[in-house]
Order: C-alpha cells, then sequence, then structure tokens
C-alpha cells in the first residue's frame, strides 16, 4: 500500500484493526505492506515553493503543477474531508446532502490518489 506519511497511515488503520476484530488480520496485513513516498522524497527532493514543507500538497505543485486541488468543490484537503466526513454521517443530514458529500469526498480521493501516482512517476 503506497501512503505519504506511513505512521498516520499506519495508526489508523491499527485503531480500524483494534475496533474491528474480525477485520484484524487483513488490516495487520494491509499495514505489513506499506511503502512510504515521504522519506523518499525528504532525501532526493527540494523545491524552494515547497517552503520547507514535504507535504504531498506542497510537494505536487513543484512536480506535476497540472494537477491542483483548487477545482474540487468544496472538499479540497484532509481537514474539509473530515468535516464534510461528519456532515455526512450526521443523523440530520438529507439523502440528498449526503449523496452531494459522498461525490466531492470521490473527487478528492481520487485527486489524491492521482497525486500519489504522479509522485511515483516522477520519483521512479
Amino acid at each position: 500500500m503506497l501512503v505519504y506519511h506511513a505512521p498516520f497511515e499506519a495508526s489508523i488503520l491499527g485503531r480500524l484493526a483494534e475496533r474491528f476484530p474480525d477485520l484484524a488480520g487483513r488490516l495487520q496485513a494491509v499495514i505489513a505492506r506499506i511503502v512510504d513516498l515521504l522519506p523518499i522524497v525528504k532525501r532526493n527532493y527540494y523545491h524552494p515553493a515547497m517552503r520547507r514543507s514535504w507535504s504531498h500538497k506542497a510537494v505536487l505543485p513543484t512536480v506535476a503543477p497540472d494537477l491542483d486541488y483548487g477545482d474540487l468543490d468544496k472538499v479540497q484537503d484532509g481537514v474539509l474531508a473530515q468535516v464534510a466526513y461528519e456532515e455526512a454521517i450526521a443523523p440530520g443530514t438529507s439523502a440528498d446532502r449526503r449523496e452531494t458529500i459522498r461525490r466531492n469526498l470521490l473527487r478528492y480521493c481520487e485527486r489524491d490518489t492521482l497525486a500519489m501516482v504522479r509522485l511515483v512517476e516522477y520519483f521512479e
């Protein structure tokens, strides 16, 4: 599993394994296969436009300027994704609103996945 900042991703998967014991074995297998792009980027790349940040949203514009999150509706970063998810699971959220949020989250996740692909392509 390709990630950017393995400790965070592994901790989330570990908490899921604790919460869902029936899935723990499969989740632990995913954790064991994590490949972290962040150390690779930190060891091999720096651009002044990154302003001393190695977040993938700081690195991405310097290696793939055509990939931007600004055109996404409402969900453009991880914090906004969390807020949107909380709204989607709230009991008072209408079905139509849930569907809008679902589409927004899927577009954001698609962009994040494409960002990982582009980073791998750049650094291979």
